[in-house]
């Protein structure tokens, strides 16, 4: 082989190491993003379960209130008459 050969086989590894280098870390970034991702569904769920949650606390709230309302109104108009 003479010179010329020599380094465009080089240049060839040198490049062929650098796809490999490059693919191996788009697969890490890959994997990374796909556990982020997991965990993003994992943080959208449990908030859409706080937010059901204080929505039914809410909504119980809301008809303790209404009963207790009413409990006093009817006490009051009672013991006007």
């Amino acid at each position: 082989m003479n010179e010329r050969e020599i380094y465009y086989e080089q240049q060839i590894k040198e490049y062929q190491n650098n796809i490999n280098q490059a693919t191996r870390e788009t697969e890490q970034i890959r994997a990374e993003l796909k556990q982020i991702h997991e965990e993003n569904n994992l943080k959208e769920q449990k908030t859409n379960e706080l937010i059901n949650e204080l929505k039914q606390n809410y909504e119980k709230v809301q008809i303790e209130l209404n009963n207790q309302g009413r409990f006093i109104f009817s006490f009051y108009f009672r013991s006007q008459i």
